[in-house]
């Protein structure tokens, strides 16, 4: 299983990973915080790739995409059920493709 490290995620921040409209990111499985406020307020994002397949760690998607487009498109692991919906999960009125 693939694990994203917290520093990385902080580093692809800095570097303006967030200021473009589609967004990819790699992890299979969600350690604690390790998505948290990712994608905070980035008003740019309209499509999402995350093929998670476990989320078990605390507050890992919290707020990660709070602030982004009302509309878009998000692409999951075929199957995947972790995911809810909303700021802490799949943006409420956007579009569910599996991957």
């Amino acid at each position: 299983m693939k694990k994203l490290n917290t520093f990385i995620v902080a580093l692809s921040l800095i570097f303006g990973m967030a200021q473009c409209k589609k967004q990819e990111t790699p992890a299979t499985e969600l350690v604690d915080r390790c998505y948290a406020s990712m994608f905070y307020q980035c008003g740019t994002i309209e499509q999402v790739t995350c093929l998670a397949t476990t989320i078990t760690g605390s507050g890992c998607t919290t707020d990660w995409l709070n602030g982004v487009k009302p509309y878009g498109t998000f692409t999951k692991a075929k199957g995947a059920s972790c995911w809810t919906t909303g700021s802490n999960g799949i943006p409420w009125g956007w579009t569910v493709n599996e991957y």
